[in-house]
């Protein structure tokens, strides 16, 4: 199992090789557009432009993707003793990992998943769906979210 700062390092390496990849995509759309309104813009100025709005969407996404999420799965959070077993099993495996206890949710689907989702370690849910409650036993879910 990784640890938090390689995963850190992976999460960041995403980052830079989608920001490229937008920059690129901002950067080539910008520049036939420039082209075909007869703009004088230089490769260096639609570049650096590019590379702004790009910059400006990531910050957008960062900040409205876990509201995304939220809505788009129908999550309930789970009120403390709610799922006694559930929390108690969540806070171990937060302790050993040494994260921060992530708030619980329940997604009604009965697709045996469950996922972690926020935008700093101190902001995260873990999103387990009814499924995967109904299907699995205690071990048998412990391995999944762990």
């Amino acid at each position: 199992m990784a640890n938090l700062s390689q995963l850190k390092g992976t999460m960041l390496i995403t980052i830079f090789i989608t920001l490229g990849i937008f920059v690129a995509f901002i950067g080539v759309v910008s520049y036939f557009f420039s082209y075909a309104t007869d703009l004088s813009l230089t490769p260096t100025t639609t570049l650096i432009g590019a590379f702004v709005i790009a910059l400006l969407f990531m910050f957008i996404q960062f900040l409205i993707s876990p509201y995304i999420v939220r809505a788009t799965t129908h999550l309930q959070y789970l009120q403390p003793g709610q799922n006694p077993w559930l929390e108690g099993a969540v806070a171990k495996l937060a302790n050993a990992a040494r994260v921060k206890q992530p708030r619980i949710a329940i997604v009604p689907d009965q697709t045996p998943n469950a996922f972690v989702f926020g935008n700093s370690t101190n902001n995260m849910t873990l999103a387990i769906n009814v499924g995967l409650l109904k299907e699995l036993n205690e071990s048998e879910i412990e391995g999944v979210i762990m």
